[in-house]
């Protein structure tokens, strides 16, 4: 009686021990499924980001209907009474009427208070100042028929993990210059995505999420 009761209890533990680990073999496979869902989601939202990106930094060629000669002076006035901040303004480098190229940059500093961990483990409140930096290179371009062409290009760079804080400058002033200068002939493809994109990354967020959860 003794055996048969050691082999019952023996069946019993090995019976229990494969269901134990058919389940863990299963909630392994889930959570690994769930991880190639989410890469698989997170693809195409990252692509979508660098394009939008790409786009408001390296906007294609726009023309407008304005002489190039009022469309350079009105950029340039633009970016002289332009201020930021406590009086950061842009620094024009380069402003020559000939070939219609201007070039100026933005320097400034943001102060953020940061929690860290001290040598003694216990966390102090810090204010700490990055820098920031944006860089604009815009040429105007005449197409002898009243018009002009204008291609603008942006380059930031920041101290910190806030990669994108100098968005808002760069878009903003993109703005400011298509007002500016009026009506764009033709809108692009990339200019509509640029602009549409900040609108559905809400919704693509939600997607994510579901198929996370799901």
């Amino acid at each position: 009686m003794g055996n048969i009761e050691i082999w019952k209890r023996t069946l019993i533990f090995l019976f229990i021990s494969i269901l134990i680990s058919k389940a863990i073999h299963f909630e392994t496979l889930t959570i690994l499924l769930k991880i190639i869902a989410m890469i698989i989601a997170l693809i195409p939202i990252i692509f979508l980001g660098l394009k939008y990106r790409y786009n408001l930094l390296h906007p294609e060629p726009k023309e407008y209907n304005i002489p190039a000669k009022h469309a350079f002076a009105k950029i340039r006035d633009l970016l002289a009474e332009s201020s930021y901040n406590y009086g950061d303004r842009w620094q024009i480098a380069t402003a020559d009427t000939q070939s219609g190229r201007i070039v100026a940059s933005l320097r400034f500093a943001e102060e953020h208070v940061c929690v860290e961990a001290n040598f003694f483990g216990k966390f102090q409140m810090l204010k700490k100042r990055f820098f920031r930096f944006v860089a604009l290179e815009v040429n105007i371009q005449d197409t002898g028929r009243g018009a002009s062409i204008i291609q603008i290009n942006f380059d930031t760079r920041v101290e910190g993990s806030r990669f994108f804080v100098c968005d808002s400058i760069v878009s903003n002033l993109s703005y400011s210059i298509e007002t500016l200068l009026g009506t764009e002939k033709q809108r692009s493809s990339d200019d509509k995505f640029t602009r549409m994109f900040p609108k559905v990354l809400p919704s693509i967020g939600i997607c994510l999420l579901i198929t996370i959860l799901l």
